[in-house]
């Protein structure tokens, strides 16, 4: 039927529940209060008047639909996941739960639905038989209702149906310390009143800051007290039976085991089926509730850190229903979590319409399933469907086209559907383990256990840094560069750009690294430094982080697996953290206990010598003893690990200090170095860094300074002497561009440094 045709009929549609409106109150009313039966007289027609904006998904159909509706809004529930669905899909059969049934068929006869959609079939058939006749042979499974009932629902449908969960989500509300209170309070009643709190929009757990908690309680308290319950048939009353009986010792267990705490309410009718509106608070974060409450119970905590809403929702209960965070005022644990939409002063209600997606990025919040493939994000029926058959007419989505670009290997697996380009750079500097990852999941990708199924996946392989690569950039959405150059795996980007710092966290890497000026990579990449290109695991952990990425941005099928807790690291301004001159006391007190009557003399060096030394950063220490000591030096480490926690910087793992005996430094001045390009020795790559070091700027230096004085004469000139013999033997259109000597011999040397002991 052709598109505009549609849309008149659910036009009409609207008009006829306008123009029936005493008749559906009187039907509505016998489930919910005449407040949430306005609201869904008005979504319902919303809806049908502006299923425009999502018509063009209406090209496409499959052949039946069976579809589940939840516990709540059966009018509501009707249109969105019924009649608009009817759009695409030859035959819609449709089915309340037994609660509801006598509710939903007398709505469809009041509208004439059978006239009006004849492809629209409201089913009274018990659930074992609406499966049996109907959801069994479905092309499109539709279900709105508990994670629970899905999983056993799943197993009795066709393998390649489409199915469409929503469910419920923890939906927490916090109230920072500077909310508009007044808002607040009301917003919160509300959505938790709404339908008498049966509702998978309705908070979970409310959290306000210790400086507001004692006037929202009050405030809330006193909107409560004005709460009119008893029977719906009386348009003022906002409480009265709730629909699921079973709710209500649901809802007496929960507040029997917080009676200690309940500060308003905490009555249970079981003659009457009500639940009277009841606040449990709890001061000082003591208790936390990521259950679902289907009932007017109101759980207030109160939090006074940042770090205890961090932990919150770090939880694997609430992770595995993030849906929505309401934020009133302002908190940057809000603002920083990655697995909830957040609602800036708003509430659910308010932001949910039947044409735009619903749900969240959980599994027990919504999620699309096709065979195997889960992929948990907001749902909009039209859309899922016209993707699903979209991907089904085109076969294209397991090519992989290679070509090479310049010095560069290009892989690329291109999805049938649209989506956004994620290039991946597999080996900026020659390293063996971004290879290895991008080979292996090409390996995946040709063997058919992974696909990907939108958009476009990039892994470039180059052998050097180049115009290819700038050109690859330019036309990728996002770039993730690959990276093996120190011990601790990091993420480096500049995550002012929501979307790329949401990227960014979901790879499986816990620290990020939030100061563009710090990262090794261009301007607009994610650099993920995966460890050390010695160590094994590491390439594992490059292809979990290509692997996240494509999952992430739904290239392709299953859940990126993100790190429990990620920990951000924020430079601020101005980035540059200067040392405080009680650190030099600190340092010549360490260095006096750990070495004693061994040490000659001891600085800082690099980036803080240098004053442009930031948070983030490692910590460069030199040492100069007679005699090297294991026990001394385990000491030091682990004050220099404690000082490195104290100034916001980052230990290096791999080599968190120089320790060199006096006889070995006296050798270095006596003898000449001589250059070799070819040397992969890691005795001569230890003698240029020293050498350097003791050339450059100091900061903090103790111990003799007769002894420093004098090798910084005997290496001073040495760097650039080198940096000199080195440039004549390269041809004359060697790119260059280098002021550091230091920077160029690490560049042109092949050589790498290794472990203490291959140096030893």
């Amino acid at each position: 039927m052709p598109t505009q045709s549609q849309l008149e009929r659910f036009a009409r549609l609207a008009t006829c529940i306008d123009e029936n409106r005493d008749r559906l109150i009187a039907i509505l009313q016998r489930s919910e209060s005449h407040e949430t039966i306005e609201d869904e007289l008005f979504k319902s027609t919303d809806a049908l008047r502006n299923a425009h904006i999502e018509a063009e998904y209406f090209d496409r159909k499959v052949g039946t639909a069976a579809s589940f509706l939840p516990l709540n809004l059966p009018l509501y529930s009707l249109v969105i996941f019924g009649v608009i669905p009817s759009a695409v899909a030859g035959e819609m059969f449709v089915r309340a739960p037994a609660r509801l049934a006598s509710v939903l068929t007398e709505l469809a006869a009041a509208l004439d639905l059978a006239t009006s959609f004849p492809e629209v079939r409201v089913s009274a058939a018990d659930r074992d038989t609406f499966v049996r006749n109907h959801a069994a042979t479905a092309d499109l499974v539709i279900f709105t209702g508990k994670l629970a009932n899905a999983q056993k629902l799943r197993p009795l449908l066709r393998r390649d149906v489409l199915f469409l969960f929503s469910g419920r989500g923890v939906n927490p509300i916090v109230v920072g310390p500077d909310a508009d209170l007044a808002t607040a309070i009301a917003k919160t009643a509300h959505v938790k009143l709404f339908n008498g709190g049966q509702d998978c929009a309705a908070p979970d757990c409310i959290f306000v800051h210790t400086s507001r908690s004692r006037a929202f309680v009050e405030g809330l308290r006193a909107q409560l007290a004005e709460v009119k319950i008893g029977d719906y048939t009386d348009p003022g009353v906002r409480i009265g039976p709730l629909v699921e009986i079973e709710q209500l010792s649901h809802a007496a267990k929960h507040l029997a085991e917080h009676r200690a705490n309940i500060v308003h309410g905490g009555r249970v009718e079981f003659l009457d089926g009500i639940v009277h509106p009841s606040v449990v608070f709890y001061p000082r974060f003591e208790r936390t509730n990521a259950t679902e409450l289907f009932s007017p119970l109101f759980f207030v905590t109160e939090y006074e850190t940042e770090e205890q809403l961090e932990s919150y929702f770090a939880t694997t209960q609430y992770r595995q229903n993030a849906m929505y965070v309401s934020l009133f005022g302002s908190s940057r644990a809000v603002t920083e979590q990655c697995h909830s939409i957040v609602l800036k002063d708003a509430i659910v209600n308010e932001s949910e319409r039947g044409n735009l997606e619903y749900g969240g990025y959980s599994t027990g919040a919504s999620f699309v399933q096709h065979g195997k493939d889960i992929k948990a994000k907001p749902i909009l029926v039209s859309r899922e469907v016209h993707a699903h058959l979209a991907w089904r007419d085109r076969l294209a989505h397991g090519n992989i086209v290679t070509e090479t670009v310049g010095t560069t290997t290009v892989h690329r697996a291109i999805g049938a559907l649209p989506g956004p380009r994620l290039l991946v750079i597999g080996a900026a500097h020659g390293e063996r383990s971004g290879p290895y990852a991008c080979h292996r999941l090409l390996h995946e990708l040709r063997s058919k256990r992974i696909r990907v199924d939108a958009g476009e996946l990039v892994i470039a392989i180059p052998d050097a840094q180049g115009s290819a690569l700038d050109a690859l950039r330019a036309e990728a959405d996002h770039v993730i560069v690959l990276r093996f150059s120190g011990a601790k795996p990091l993420v480096f980007g500049d995550f002012a750009d929501g979307d790329r710092a949401k990227l960014a966290s979901m790879l499986g890497i816990d620290c990020l690294v939030m100061d563009p000026e710090l990262s090794p990579g261009a301007p607009d990449d994610i650099v993920a430094q995966c460890g050390d290109d010695h160590e094994p695991e590491v390439a594992n952990t490059a292809f979990e982080v290509i692997l996240n990425a494509a999952r992430h941005l739904e290239l392709v099928g299953g859940e990126a697996r993100p790190a429990p807790v990620v920990r951000r690291i924020a430079v601020p301004e101005p980035s540059r953290l200067a040392l405080p001159a009680s650190f030099g006391d600190e340092l010549g007190t360490a260095l006096r206990a750990c070495f004693g009557d061994t040490l000659v003399f001891g600085f800082v060096f690099g980036s803080f010598a240098k004053g442009w030394g930031r948070a983030g950063h490692d910590l460069d220490t030199f040492v100069c003893v007679t005699r090297r000591d294991a026990g001394a030096e385990a000491a030091y480490a682990r004050w220099l690990r404690d000082a490195h926690a104290r100034l916001g910087c980052v230990v290096d793992e791999a080599f968190p200090y120089e320790v060199v005996e006096l006889g070995r430094l006296e050798e270095l001045a006596r003898s000449e170095i001589a250059l070799d390009l070819a040397s992969n020795s890691a005795a001569l790559f230890d003698a240029t860094t020293w050498i350097q070091i003791l050339g450059d700027a100091k900061l903090f230096v103790h111990g003799s300074r007769d002894h420093l004085a004098h090798f910084e004469a005997a290496f001073r000139d040495r760097p650039q002497a080198w940096k000199d013999a080195a440039l004549v033997r390269l041809p004359a259109d060697t790119p260059l561009a280098v002021e550091s000597p230091l920077y160029f011999l690490q560049h042109v040397f092949p050589f790498r440094r290794h472990s203490e002991e291959t140096r030893a």
